[in-house]
């Protein structure tokens, strides 16, 4: 009697399901809690050139795992299909991505769903200057380099959706130069240099990479007070020279294009600090010549004798004198 050797098989049981994960390529933003994003429902934020990546893995179940079969994905509200490679998202707004994998003995995973923003619009900037300013005839904007400069920015929503500002940049450019690089922008800033025409460019981005144009703002900084000078009485010469009396022509020069005002003005004593009254005052320049005239009759023994101008921008000098009458 002929009998068949005794064969056997050994058999594993695989009952995990295979788990799909999502992850992102190109621009993105995982969204973190309290940020200023839009919509609040939102869990990532993807440029247009973004793309959705799909991944899964088997996990072992008491030693025994069959592989990763199929990857499914569903987008907005079309039913699954087959992923089968880095996907772009439809247009500008929120999304609803569904995805799960199935095993080689066909485990499915349940559906996970995340909602992902595509954020296709870039801030919007502007530059807000400070105090001093002035606004030429011209138009041009006429600053200190006391003025502070601050760079407003926002990203606007489009569509439902907006990742919020990154990043701020800026730089300074000198009348006739070719430029240097942006810094980045923290906190308000001020002009620093000579004075002459200025032009501010700057831009900002969001959390997607998506980058405003550059703008730019041209100003003129004065950093220059008005320039004084009294020649009589003169404020070079000591002794005889400054003894006046009677009526006094009050000569010297006040220059400065951007000039706000000029006040010729005595106080009682030397090298007063309080008690002024106003002998003369204006507006316009005066290249030499004289400033006012100084009525001294009535008065008797030192008098400070001061001379002060400021610009538009509030850039301020003085000239004092002691003068004995």
């Amino acid at each position: 009697q002929n009998e068949e050797g005794l064969k056997g098989f050994s058999l594993s049981v695989d009952s995990t399901p295979a788990a799909a994960a999502l992850s992102y390529s190109g621009a993105h933003y995982i969204s973190i809690p309290g940020a200023d994003f839009v919509p609040a429902e939102a869990g990532a934020f993807m440029a247009p050139s973004g793309r959705l990546v799909l991944s899964a893995t088997d996990p072992a179940s008491q030693g025994t795992a069959s592989g990763v079969q199929r990857v499914f994905l569903g987008l907005d509200s079309a039913g699954f299909i087959e992923y089968s490679g880095p996907s772009a998202l439809a247009g500008e707004g929120l999304h609803q991505i569904r995805y799960y994998a199935r095993d080689r003995v066909l485990n499915e995973g349940l559906p996970k769903l995340r909602r992902v923003a595509v954020d296709a619009t870039a801030p919007e900037s502007r530059l807000e200057v400070g105090s001093p300013k002035s606004m030429l005839q011209d138009g041009t904007i006429l600053v200190s380099s006391r003025t502070l400069f601050t760079m407003l920015s926002q990203d606007p929503t489009a569509n439902g959706a907006a990742s919020g500002v990154l990043g701020r940049s800026y730089r300074v450019l000198e009348s006739g130069s070719a430029g240097g690089q942006f810094v980045t922008y923290g906190e308000p800033f001020t002009l620093t240099g000579s004075s002459g025409s200025k032009t501010i460019e700057f831009y900002a981005r969001d959390r997607v990479e998506n980058t405003e144009a550059v703008k730019s703002l041209s100003v003129v900084l004065d950093v220059n007070a008005p320039n004084l000078a009294l020649k009589t009485p003169s404020p070079d010469h000591e002794g005889i020279c400054r003894v006046i009396n009677g009526t006094v022509s009050v000569t010297g020069a006040i220059l400065d294009s951007n000039l706000r005002d000029w006040r010729l003005e005595a106080a009682l004593g030397q090298n007063a600090t309080t008690g002024y009254v106003l002998i003369a005052s204006g507006t316009l320049s005066i290249s030499s010549g004289v400033l006012a005239i100084w009525n001294t009759s009535g008065f008797e023994g030192y008098r400070t004798l001061r001379l002060w101008a400021q610009d538009l921008v509030d850039n301020r000098s003085e000239l004092s004198l002691n003068a004995f009458v």
